[in-house]
């Protein structure tokens, strides 16, 4: 029997590639799927069990990422003055839609992302640094602030000589008994329920500056004559003028192990707490807001400067009914860093 050759037929993927290619390019482009119905398509629930728990946890770090952005946008963007704040509304559903779509289109590398976040942060709790509780409380922290009005001003005079330095430094007896005294008993006394955590410290140097302006009364020198107290001596009297006022507080605080120092301006002279980052300063601020002092504190600005150093100096003057109070006078004319 003679050897007959078989033509092969072309598979059906080729059939509808060369049908496709002699379309006309409007008709190509009629058969392109409408954005509504994909939209729809995209938003249908899948419930087989895979599926809900991948979109459970893209909605739950959509959300994450949302939230600041929304806050920061609602912040720089024009208020257009819909009823019912709708403008506000339609930003965070735009927003929480795009970032949900860009998600699931990176589904794979978020997923990856998140792993190598959660062992490392496991590892990091474990061996006792970083931990999940400290995710929390910055990024509470850096969502409650960005909501809220803070004031950094940057450092200005701070080179120049500080006026009768020795003398202010030699009145802060940060070590005589009863400066320390005082401090550890109002921190035993005041907000003991927040003091834990990597914020531990400085809510304990808050609860010494409640202790010290629930009592503090203002009262002038002598007339044409600077009197500069010393620490033990204003601690007795609770009683003085703004370099009084100072001096204890910055004994005080450094009793417990603070970072301090003193702004001077024209007229005027005030404490100020150090933090070395702006997640630990977000989070004190957090708390000045919505724990320690919630009813004069909440949504108020609260007042810091930076320095040269990018340090950062929390207001601890008697300026408001708690930390972080208005400066008397912006302009700094000299800073003592103790």
């Amino acid at each position: 029997m003679e050897n007959q050759s078989i033509e092969q037929l072309p598979t059906e993927k080729e059939v509808l590639s060369e049908v496709k290619e002699h379309l006309p390019a409007q008709e190509r482009k009629s058969k392109r799927q409408p954005f509504w119905p994909w939209l729809k398509h995209q938003l249908t629930p899948d419930f087989s069990g895979g599926a809900i728990v991948s979109n459970l946890l893209t909605i739950i770090v959509t959300a994450l990422v949302v939230l600041p952005v929304f806050i920061l946008l609602h912040r720089v963007t024009p208020i257009w003055g819909w009823p019912y704040n709708l403008d506000r509304f339609l930003l965070f559903v735009i927003l929480f839609l795009f970032f949900f779509f860009l998600l699931k289109k990176i589904r794979k590398f978020v997923w990856i992302l998140l792993g190598v976040i959660f062992t490392s942060l496991l590892i990091s709790s474990l061996t006792g640094h970083y931990s999940f509780e400290n995710i929390f409380w910055d990024y509470r922290g850096l969502v409650s602030n960005l909501a809220n009005d803070s004031k950094s001003l940057h450092d200005i005079g701070s080179e120049a000589v500080f006026p009768r330095r020795q003398t202010i430094v030699n009145a802060i007896e940060f070590t005589a008994p009863e400066i320390m005294d005082f401090s550890h008993e109002a921190v035993k006394k005041n907000f003991q329920k927040y003091q834990e955590g990597k914020e531990k410290q400085y809510v304990q140097c808050i609860a010494v500056w409640k202790a010290i302006n629930d009592e503090w009364i203002y009262i002038k020198d002598p007339t044409d004559r600077e009197y500069i107290a010393k620490a033990t001596v204003s601690l007795k009297r609770l009683s003085g003028d703004c370099d009084d006022y100072s001096i204890l507080m910055a004994a005080c605080l450094k009793s417990i192990g603070a970072s301090v120092r003193l702004v001077r301006t024209a007229n005027h002279i005030y404490p100020e707490l150090g933090f070395e980052s702006k997640a630990d300063l977000d989070n004190v601020i957090y708390l000045i807001r919505n724990k320690l002092f919630k009813k004069d504190a909440k949504n108020k600005t609260i007042h810091y400067h930076t320095d040269s150093n990018g340090k950062l100096w929390l207001n601890m003057d008697y300026t408001a009914p708690y930390p972080g109070g208005k400066f008397l006078d912006e302009n700094t004319t000299a800073v003592l860093e103790l």
